[in-house]
């Protein structure tokens, strides 16, 4: 359909709505993927409680917000997904100290100190006819291991925001099997089963504790066992944070390698 065509069956903005499933934002300590990690840097997905609207109109110059090039959106639409995705370099959308942020990885947990970010315009188009619906606003934020002389591993998995008064520390742990393919997790912060049917029909490969303090609230990043043989989709790698509450609560995932 040529730009015309696009303009003729209506260019609909639905901002805030989403064209695809939009995470709630959970309470903190609030797990949040890591996205990559380059140069002594990592970039991780901001909270879904971060507003992108005013950084997004300040620093987004490809073109209108809601007046889009559709030759450009129609020229960078993925066919699989029906998405065009723009991205632009930002100033953090938040003040200075308004949550602090910890990297967490199989061995280790790094505070991060936030100095940038990457905004994302997404707009939708799925099929012929139906115009163009966004803008969905995102983003990433980017920085180093706080500290001089601090250094981030490359094996970080999720980031963990906090409130500027909460830290997140690593406790000692340990896995062990329990009763009939069941694991037993054990830890100072204290005791907790996994069962594979609780678990999608997996289990702990493993498994390492993070407290917040003050408070003492609990989590557990596991490292998934494999799929089970009848699973739809197999992954490379995947990890999982579990809030260690009276019973263990899967916060987020993340899988790599999926096919």
């Amino acid at each position: 359909m040529s730009a015309a065509g696009w303009l003729a069956a209506g260019v609909l903005m639905l901002a805030p709505a989403t064209p695809w499933a939009q995470p709630v934002p959970q309470p903190l300590p609030e797990p949040l993927r890591v996205m990559s990690v380059r140069g002594g840097e990592v970039c991780f997905e901001s909270s879904p409680r971060i507003n992108w609207q005013k950084t997004a109109q300040r620093y987004f110059t490809d073109f209108p917000l809601y007046r889009p090039d559709v030759e450009r959106v129609k020229a960078a639409r993925n066919l699989a997904t029906g998405r065009a995705v723009f991205e632009y370099p930002a100033a953090l959308p938040f003040p200075k100290g308004w949550q602090r942020y910890f990297a967490v990885s199989p061995d280790s947990v790094q505070e991060v100190n936030p100095v940038r970010a990457i905004g994302t315009v997404t707009y939708q188009g799925e099929r012929e006819g139906e115009g163009i619906v966004g803008p969905f606003l995102s983003g990433l934020i980017c920085g180093p291991a706080a500290g001089k002389k601090a250094t981030l591993p490359d094996d970080l998995v999720f980031v963990m925001a906090t409130r500027p008064d909460t830290r997140i520390e690593r406790v000692e742990s340990q896995l062990a099997p329990y009763g009939k393919g069941g694991t037993e997790l054990s830890s100072v912060a204290g005791k907790w089963r996994f069962y594979p049917e609780d678990l999608g029909g997996r289990a702990l490969a493993e498994g390492q504790v993070f407290r917040a303090q003050p408070g003492g609230q609990a989590f557990l990043l596991a490292k998934m066992d494999v799929e089970p043989p009848d699973a739809s989709t197999r992954c490379r790698l995947t990890y999982r944070i579990y809030e260690l509450a009276a019973q263990p609560i899967m916060r987020l995932q993340q899988a790599y390698g999926c096919s």
